[in-house]
């Protein structure tokens, strides 16, 4: 008897599931109103939305590496002659990315193509580095040849700026066919592997996904919304007056 006197609390406080469904049918018309309005008007400010286009530019440092020749660890022959040299490989070179990621080389890009301000450049400007060497330069802009523009200077500006620091023996950018002219004596060059060009295809506003996600949280507002306004409805009388009192409170009466 007293198991029984003890579950039978528990089994009243159980969520019925017939109830849950009894109060979406009962606010139906409010969940699929107001989650249709805000599919209708994502859809519109989506489509209001201007179009951003991003292009990308590839470089890669490539470096060549003095070794001795192979046994003279064994042989104590001294490396001053014959140093053998490697061809240029990639390599990760992090200064690189430094360079393209400062606020000097971003101004100057920036003035280039008359940003109002480089905090303005930032957020249409991105580097990315991999661990082979290939760096990414990234820029995004309403008009596909200025994005393109835009990456391509902060390619042509890394060159000159490497150059300045002595990273590199010339401010010019290497293309495949070029390397071939890179005297024996240069341990550090970039490559260009592949120039930006124009997008043929947007990068931003993803719009179905715009509506999606706006649908999708506004669906499950409604539905907590409908769930508070059934609970609010059948409030005991006590309950009832602790509300009203809460509603005086807020409203200073």
């Amino acid at each position: 008897m007293t198991t029984e006197h003890q579950l039978t609390p528990i089994a009243d406080d159980e969520i019925n599931l017939l109830d849950l469904l009894l109060v979406l049918a009962r606010r139906w018309r409010m969940i699929a109103t107001t989650t249709l309005f805000a599919a209708l008007a994502s859809a519109a400010v989506a489509v209001l939305l201007p179009n951003r286009y991003q292009a990308t530019a590839k470089v890669i440092a490539l470096q060549r590496q003095a070794i001795q020749p192979i046994g003279a660890a064994f042989t104590g022959e001294k490396a001053t002659v014959g140093v053998q040299k490697l061809p240029l490989m990639p390599v990760k070179q992090p200064v690189l990315e430094d360079i393209l990621n400062s606020d000097r080389l971003m101004l100057i890009v920036s003035n280039q193509f008359h940003f109002p301000s480089l905090k303005a450049f930032k957020k249409q400007y991105e580097v990315k580095g991999a661990k082979s060497g290939t760096i990414e330069v990234s820029a995004e802009d309403a008009d596909p040849k200025r994005a393109a523009a835009i990456a391509n200077a902060a390619v042509a500006e890394l060159g000159r700026t490497a150059y300045s620091l002595n990273l590199v023996v010339s401010p010019e950018i290497n293309a495949e066919h070029d390397l071939g002219k890179i005297g024996s004596t240069v341990t550090t060059a970039i490559k260009l592997l592949e120039p930006a060009t124009p997008p043929l295809e947007k990068a931003k506003p993803k719009r179905t996904l715009i509506v999606v996600l706006v649908s999708a949280a506004t669906l499950f507002a409604s539905i907590m919304l409908a769930f508070m306004l059934e609970a609010l409805g059948n409030l005991q009388q006590d309950d009832r007056k602790r509300w009203d009192d809460i509603k005086r409170a807020f409203k200073g009466r």
